[in-house]
């Protein structure tokens, strides 16, 4: 039968430190599976899973593991038979399968369904270590978005997003100020403050939010 590892959290490897580790890992385990080996690894993240595979179902390389969902959410090291997997297969017949693997079809099921809903719905003996990269993706994608509003503002001084609002800079000239505590007077220099100014839209929408 096949077999997996993996970590997650171990500490601060580089890529390579990272690969090294999984293949070390992998190579344990090279009695579980003479067919095919595979590694994925994210080392931003510190988690990799690692598989030997002996091939049974789908011999192609269409099988290989880990593998990764359609959307790159989901990244999955699996070994055992899933006996309805062809059942399961057609309640996901809008999705194209690359393969003819039962890792693929509970791969595409915990997709489109969530965990939970896909194990109910399978039927066989197996085990498996998944991965999500979904707060990762997520927390990338603001970050790039906050970078972009960034960049734009030292450049242009202001941004508009169609249906939000929009952001803007403006020069703040020096002035006394006065601690509110000690009430001591200050001197508060030149700055720059960002300015955010919301759409119609957006503000129609928080309050339809707020009247439900």
């Amino acid at each position: 039968m096949c077999g997996f590892s993996g970590f997650i959290g171990y500490s601060q490897l580089d890529i390579d430190e990272v690969k090294l580790v999984s293949s070390s890992m992998n190579d344990k385990l090279h009695h579980r599976g003479p067919n095919d080996s595979g590694i994925w690894c994210n080392a931003d993240e510190q988690v990799a899973l690692a598989h030997k595979r002996l091939s049974i179902q789908d011999l192609s390389s269409a099988g290989h593991q880990p593998m990764v969902s359609p959307s790159g959410r989901f990244i999955i090291a699996y070994n055992g038979e899933i006996y309805n997997h062809l059942i399961l297969r057609k309640n996901l017949k809008s999705e194209k399968f690359k393969g003819d693997s039962d890792t693929e079809t509970l791969l595409v099921a915990i997709e489109n369904w969530g965990i939970e809903k896909a194990l109910n719905m399978a039927n066989g003996m197996f085990a498996f270590a998944l991965y999500d990269a979904s707060k990762n993706i997520s927390e990338n994608l603001i970050e790039d978005f906050l970078f972009t509003i960034i960049d734009n503002l030292k450049n242009e001084k202001k941004i508009k997003l169609s249906k939000f609002g929009t952001f803007s800079v403006r020069s703040k000239k020096s002035r006394i100020g006065r601690n509110p505590k000690t009430k001591e007077k200050k001197i508060i220099s030149n700055r720059d403050v960002v300015l955010f100014k919301a759409s119609k839209e957006f503000k129609d929408l928080v309050n339809s939010k707020n009247d439900s």
